[in-house]
């Protein structure tokens, strides 16, 4: 009875022992995994950076922030170009063209490109046109535009385009942090390289990673300037009077007197400039009348001295002519034998 109770104990002890040894490299296993893990993530999150593979953290970075700026309630990206297009007519040109140098110096900005033509329109009139692309300060366009307004001027268009760079502008921050941490791991390998292969390697490589951060760096200095300074490109015409802008509370005899002005001034300008083209065409004109009275003189000079030979086609004619009238009168030997005919007969 003993020996089966030690039996029985021994058993007990034994499935113990191998339940507490089995547990015991299961915890081993884990806590070894658990430390190694963090380190394996982080190596392979630095590798895909460096190969190239950062869309992930992009996107997860690009959803934080599209979170952030939801939750300050933007209503528009921070990164937006602002292009406008103006046109403007006038009848005082040069003021008008003093005011866009003023009204640009007064808001911050300045002109990028001017373009004057003189005597646009030709011999119709001498009318000037002027181009202007000026760069004003982001919120300063509408200060700029009522600086530029004067007596007898006119804005007749007026467009405005709005470009989101936002995420352009975001995703060269982040492919440029990459670039940095790909160039500082280059450099830490170079240090390190023993045969001139590897060095070679990674000299070009190094090359390549800094000349593509350069780009990037450039391109975000690009948009900054774009986003910073609105672009304004500017037409005005001088005209001998502005174009007459209709809104709807304009009455129907206003209109109708407007319309009458219009057609007169049309009419006059018309003839005006058929006059001014004929004037332009008159030295043409009295060369040509000049040769015609030359031509018509030497044709009458000619038909009245010149004769022609009989031989020639003309002379031909005249001859056919002189023989249908001579068989039109009656032969005299002809008209003697119709006279015998005549005795004969009685």
């Amino acid at each position: 009875m003993k020996e089966q109770m030690r039996k029985r104990i021994l058993i007990l002890l034994l499935a113990l022992g191998m339940l507490a040894g089995c547990a015991s490299p299961s915890r081993v296993v884990n806590d070894e995994y658990a430390e190694v893990a963090p380190q394996a993530t982080y190596d392979q999150r630095t590798s895909g950076a460096v190969d190239g593979s950062w869309e992930a953290a992009s996107t997860e970075a690009a959803a934080g922030e599209s979170v952030e700026e939801k939750g300050a309630g933007s209503l528009e990206p921070e990164k937006v170009i602002v292009n406008v297009q103006l046109y403007y007519e006038t009848t005082d040109f040069e003021t008008m063209i003093a005011g866009v140098q003023k009204s640009a110096e007064a808001v911050g900005g300045f002109i990028q490109d001017s373009n004057i033509v003189f005597g646009s329109g030709g011999h119709y009139g001498s009318y000037r046109n002027a181009y202007y692309t000026v760069r004003v300060p982001r919120g300063e366009i509408e200060a700029f535009k009522s600086g530029i307004g004067s007596e007898g001027s006119a804005l007749i268009s007026e467009n405005t385009s709005k470009s989101d760079a936002t995420k352009s502008y975001r995703d060269s921050q982040r492919r440029i942090e990459v670039l940095e941490t790909k160039e500082a791991r280059l450099m830490e390998l170079l240090s390190k390289a023993e045969t001139m292969e590897n060095i070679i390697a990674l000299e070009n490589s190094l090359s390549e990673t800094i000349a593509e951060k350069e780009d990037l760096k450039a391109n975000l200095l690009n948009i900054d300037d774009m986003v910073d300074y609105s672009t304004l490109d500017i037409q005005i015409q001088e005209v001998a009077k502005s174009t007459i802008v209709e809104d709807v509370q304009i009455t129907y005899f206003d209109r109708l007197k407007n319309a009458i002005t219009g057609s007169a001034r049309g009419f006059t300008s018309g003839v005006g400039n058929f006059i001014i083209e004929l004037i332009y065409l008159l030295p043409y004109l009295l060369v040509l009348a000049f040769l015609f009275f030359i031509l018509r003189w030497i044709y009458r000079w000619a038909k009245k001295h010149v004769r022609l030979p009989a031989s020639s086609k003309p002379g031909k004619t005249i001859w056919r002519k002189q023989d249908q009238k001579a068989s039109q009168r009656p032969d005299a030997n002809q008209g003697k034998e119709a006279e015998k005919d005549i005795d004969q007969g009685n």
